[in-house]
């Protein structure tokens, strides 16, 4: 399963502690509910049931992985917390978290290598989750009882993951879609065209192949984060994209696409993109989300300058008006956001040291 492994660096904590409260109006059965700006701790606790006595030389290991939006994490690592069950096989942690709700990795191991079940468990810091693992069946993942947190269970966990193998696996099994890319160059529609197809096909793909069907708020999740996935590295990345094709697969360095002008990017209207459950996506692949805001920022055609000294009013008026007509809004969560990346992309991908009056900008 692929997990986040960058996370935003904590010197953001203090701007983005300023966002205002995050909506959303979806019914909680079509969606996650939209996480919120707040620091505090989310409370895991379970049994590992019917162990075996030989676990006593190798006791198990829960390991629970999570994604810090903003937080203290180190470049390119995970927020992970490995606990040991206690000598009745009971484990209880508290996991610190700058959102009121977040997803997490869960593994149940009984040595350094091999993890008897895998699976996404839903954190809320107003209501505990309980796990009981019953190690006697043969398939551990059969045996597993969640409750609480945001109330996904056990297989909604396990299907979440498999999902994800399955979007990776299409690829592996089907190829991609290489073959289409001729001699020539794509215009930047046609491209958007056959890429858009792959992506519903490799959706079709994963939802199709597995055993049991996702809940309606899940399905939009993983459907979310594959969206992102392709906005991301295929949808934005066209000029880099074809030409990579094109050497890899026609020996061809002659093959040169143009850079999109702003109408290319109308795609990103669809992508709904002042809500805040894009957060969700960053646990099921790597820094997803944050990579599509780096990403974003660094479009030509939106000629979005750094932030350097200017405020961020100042600085989002500017962002504001070269953006706002492509991307549909001029408002909301999305523009915080490019804020807090803007200033994380100067630390954690540049390289340069906040100046002082940055600093004071943003206290």
């Amino acid at each position: 399963m692929k997990i986040v492994t960058q996370s935003f660096h904590i010197a953001l904590l203090i701007l983005i502690s300023m966002v205002p409260i995050f909506g959303l109006s979806a019914q909680e059965l079509e969606t996650l509910p939209a996480p919120k700006i707040k620091i505090g701790k989310a409370k895991i606790t379970g049994n590992v049931l019917n162990a075996l006595e030989s676990n006593s030389k190798n006791p198990i290991k829960i390991r629970i992985s999570y994604y810090q939006f903003i937080g203290k994490a180190a470049f390119n690592e995970l927020e992970t917390i490995t606990v040991k069950v206690d000598s009745s096989n009971h484990f209880d942690v508290d996991v610190p978290l700058m959102t009121d709700k977040a997803l997490a990795s869960l593994s149940l191991t009984d040595n350094d290598t091999t993890s008897k079940v895998i699976l996404c468990l839903g954190l809320d810091q107003e209501k505990p989750v309980q796990i009981d693992f019953d190690m006697q069946p043969q398939n551990v993942n059969q045996a597993v009882v969640v409750k609480g947190g945001l109330g996904l269970n056990a297989l909604d966990g396990t299907l979440l993951v498999q999902c994800v193998m399955n979007f990776d696996d299409y690829s592996a099994e089907f190829g991609e879609m290489h073959g289409v890319y001729g001699s020539q160059a794509m215009t930047p529609k046609e491209y958007l065209s056959v890429e858009n197809e792959d992506l519903n096909r490799r959706t079709r793909f994963a939802l199709d192949s597995l055993l049991f069907p996702l809940a309606p708020r899940l399905e939009n999740l993983i459907k979310n984060y594959y969206k992102m996935t392709y906005t991301n590295s295929r949808y934005i990345g066209y000029k880099d994209y074809v030409e990579q094709i094109a050497k890899r697969y026609h020996d061809s360095d002659k093959i040169v696409a143009v850079e999109p002008d702003k109408s290319y990017y109308s795609f990103l209207k669809d992508d709904d993109l002042n809500n805040p459950n894009w957060i969700y996506t960053s646990l099921l692949a790597y820094n997803v989300y944050e990579s599509f805001l780096y990403r974003f920022l660094d479009i030509k055609a939106f000629g979005i300058p750094p932030i350097g000294d200017m405020d961020a009013e100042k600085w989002l008026e500017i962002v504001k008006n070269h953006v706002a007509d492509v991307i549909g809004f001029n408002d909301g969560f999305f523009y915080d956001m490019l804020v807090a990346a803007s200033y994380s992309k100067q630390i954690s991908k540049d390289k340069n040291p906040f100046t002082q009056t940055q600093k004071a900008n943003i206290n």
